[in-house]
């Protein structure tokens, strides 16, 4: 029970785990968007309060033009305090970090959409159409995953374990946008 609590947060993160796995092989819609060094990232989550800040933070300090929204966010939230203290712990800062709503975002034209799961990945489509580029972040852990479980209501153990996958995604794209390809292995993944 430990392993799937620190792999996935949850019997639930498990279940949906797999679930949006096998999904994502189906869909030929969910592919891994190359970034552009035009593009902004926008990283997209529930609350905008853990995990796309923290993609958000890790993405600014490597130099990328990042920002984080929440699709059930209100506008103006501080970050989950559990993250904000993970996160200082690895050298980001995350103390000024201001959740952002989907409804008061301004997109730019060349935004490449970074979302947890697929039914983020639908939800941003049917808002921002097929024109949009919206992709998982997952797609650029090794190996690639369809789905980031929400560690808001998991333990320590998960919050680390989602800390390293999304660190290792967005290490990931920048490396891709040096060119050096080099892909980040995170430990604790499936």
């Amino acid at each position: 029970m430990h392993s799937i609590q620190s792999k996935y947060g949850s019997k639930k993160g498990l279940i949906r785990f797999f679930w949006h796995q096998l999904t994502w092989h189906s869909d030929a819609k969910l592919v891994q968007h190359k970034p552009l060094a035009s593009n902004r990232l926008v990283f997209v989550c529930h609350g905008n309060i853990c995990r796309s800040a923290l993609a958000e933070s890790i993405g600014q300090k490597l130099g990328l033009n990042a920002t984080s929204i929440g699709l059930q966010a209100p506008d103006g939230e501080p970050a989950d305090k559990r993250m904000i203290e993970l996160a200082a712990r690895h050298g980001y800062d995350m103390r000024e970090h201001q959740t952002k709503s989907l409804q008061s975002f301004e997109p730019y034209p060349n935004d490449l959409y970074l979302a947890m799961d697929i039914a983020q990945c639908k939800k941003l489509s049917d808002r921002l159409g097929d024109r949009a580029a919206i992709s998982l972040l997952g797609l650029w852990a090794s190996p690639k995953r369809a789905y980031l479980h929400d560690p808001y209501s998991c333990g320590d153990a998960y919050f680390n374990t989602c800390y390293q996958l999304i660190h290792s995604c967005v290490v990931n794209i920048k490396s891709s946008l040096d060119g050096s390809h080099q892909i980040t292995n995170s430990s604790n993944t499936v």
